[in-house]
């Protein structure tokens, strides 16, 4: 994983745990104008960092997930949300925006099966 600034740097998370995802994952970019720092956190939890960077966004079109010029660096995966914030968020922030996140929806099975206890209980 890694942020690239169009035409002037690529910047690619080196720590273990910032290796493209395989199974369904929370990311998150907090980026710290102050200090220059972009931190990665996976599934909420702080994984690495890069100090001195350059990021700005674009006041033209953006790109996620591919680069626009020969659209060969592709991301693996699919992209589910994006939510943007005016300011960085707290380390707890982002935990519980992760933890939210991956809180499992209930079954179809589980609430069809609910559904025919209903109907079952009204023949009575």
């Amino acid at each position: 994983l890694g942020f690239t600034r169009a035409g002037v740097a690529d910047n690619t998370f080196s720590a273990p745990g910032a290796a493209s995802p395989t199974d369904d994952t929370h990311v998150t970019y907090r980026w710290t104008d102050a200090t220059g720092t972009m931190d990665l956190f996976i599934n909420g939890a702080a994984t690495d960092s890069i100090a001195g960077a350059t990021f700005e966004m674009p006041t033209g079109p953006g790109h996620l997930g591919n680069v626009s010029d020969g659209g060969n660096e592709g991301m693996i995966g699919t992209i589910s949300r994006v939510t943007t914030f005016n300011s960085a968020l707290s380390d707890s922030d982002i935990l519980s925006h992760s933890n939210a996140w991956s809180i499992p929806e209930p079954s179809s099975l589980l609430l069809s099966g609910l559904a025919a206890l209903a109907l079952l209980g009204r023949r009575r």
